[in-house]
């Protein structure tokens, strides 16, 4: 099958200074209301490692891998120190992940928590409607209503950030067709920036940049470089020693998330008992040997323009969470990110796709609620792997039929 453009949606030429002051508004009104909400009460535990981390980072200039700064961490999320057998939450991300959090780290934490959730769900909303301003409202509200996006805003977790970048890259790109070199330049930044957790992203990351390429996207790719130098470099102006100490805390944290890795999704299915590390990782390691060549192979058809964009990316969202190091609810974002992509393009002209968001936002919280009550074991680990499967199968069989669809 031949990879044809998307049609380029037509959208208002409203100014971008508008679109900015709306966003800050309405940022700065959702902070309000949840810091109102919450009462000072923490619930970003993810959040509150990157604002520790980027408070001795930037201001304090104190090392933020430091044991003293896990053990503040530790204080605060256990009220006690964590004990050997538990994750020690410590800061394990290259240092310049701590480039997003600087307006933050400026506030106290009950107020940078609110503002970090409504600036997470503001996002969601206001790319879903920039990009698909023809997709029903209810449908663009709901985008932010979905379980694993409020769970990601809630615990702060960068893994929703990270996911929306994608979106926002595949959503103006890949189904817009867009060129601005202002936005070229500007997501160039994002994805430097989003390397940050490559584990998540390095199939995307690819894709992304390989897209860019084909279709000529020099300033993004400029952007791209430039960022990725800058970023790496100034860790090294603040903390020269920042990268030894980051792979020493990283070893830690993969030590405490290998039993819940993203292959995990399948094993729970066939086997729901209790499962040894060895077993989890042996899973991992042939899954790995399995899906990085299939990956490879996806890459190469549509290079050759043998399978579509929309395609490629389906299959790379399945490679990508099978082979995750940590399946967090915030992490199948990377999963369901093809899903959102669809469901908000063909929404406007489809029931199909209207039905298909309704019944996966319904699910979202049914899978969670099955979890919670102990109805069925595991099910928040492998149930949006089910849903992603059976829409996956249906579009490839039924929906592609349809001929509105030929271009994916």
């Amino acid at each position: 099958m031949k990879t044809r453009s998307l049609p380029m949606e037509t959208t208002s030429q409203a100014s971008p200074f508008l679109y900015a002051g709306l966003f800050v508004l309405l940022t700065a009104l959702f902070s309000l209301g949840i810091h109102q909400v919450l009462a000072n009460n923490s619930l970003g535990a993810d959040f509150y490692v990157f604002w520790t981390a980027g408070r001795a980072f930037f201001i304090e200039n104190q090392n933020p891998y430091s044991e003293d700064i896990t053990r503040q961490i530790q204080l605060a999320v256990y009220h006690r120190l964590a004990l050997p057998t538990e994750d020690q939450i410590q800061f394990s991300y290259p240092a310049y992940v701590l480039v997003m959090v600087l307006p933050y780290i400026l506030m106290d934490y009950a107020w940078a928590q609110a503002a970090w959730m409504s600036f997470n769900l503001v996002s969601m909303l206001t790319l879903s409607l920039l990009l698909f301003p023809k997709a029903p409202r209810w449908i663009l509200i709901s985008t932010a209503l979905v379980y694993n996006v409020l769970y990601g805003a809630v615990v702060g977790n960068f893994s929703l950030i990270i996911s929306l970048v994608l979106f926002l890259f595949f959503g103006y790109f890949v189904f817009r067709q867009g060129r601005s070199v202002s936005v070229q330049i500007a997501i160039g930044f994002l994805l430097a920036w989003s390397t940050a957790k490559p584990q998540s992203v390095w199939l995307y990351l690819i894709f992304a940049l390989l897209f860019s390429y084909r279709a000529r996207l020099w300033p993004l790719l400029r952007s791209f470089g430039i960022s990725m130098i800058g970023l790496l470099i100034l860790p090294f102006l603040i903390q020269p020693n920042w990268l030894n100490e980051w792979v020493s805390n990283l070893s830690i944290y993969v030590g405490f998330t290998g039993q819940n890795r993203g292959i995990m999704a399948l094993l729970t299915l066939f086997y729901p008992g209790a499962m040894s590390a060895a077993l989890v990782n042996s899973a991992f390691m042939v899954a790995a040997l399995i899906l990085v060549p299939v990956a490879a192979l996806l890459f190469y058809r549509w290079w050759q323009s043998r399978i579509s964009d929309f395609a490629l990316l389906t299959g790379l969202a399945a490679i990508t969470y099978l082979l995750l190091p940590n399946n967090s609810s915030a992490d199948q974002m990377f999963l369901l990110l093809p899903l959102l992509l669809w469901c908000l393009w063909q929404s406007a002209e489809r029931a199909a796709a209207r039905w298909i968001w309704f019944a996966f936002l319904l699910y979202s919280y049914l899978i969670f609620f099955a979890e919670i009550l102990h109805i069925v074991p595991h099910a928040i680990l492998f149930g949006h792997l089910v849903f992603f499967a059976a829409w996956a199968a249906w579009w490839w069989f039924v929906g592609i039929k349809h001929a509105e669809e030929h271009v994916l």
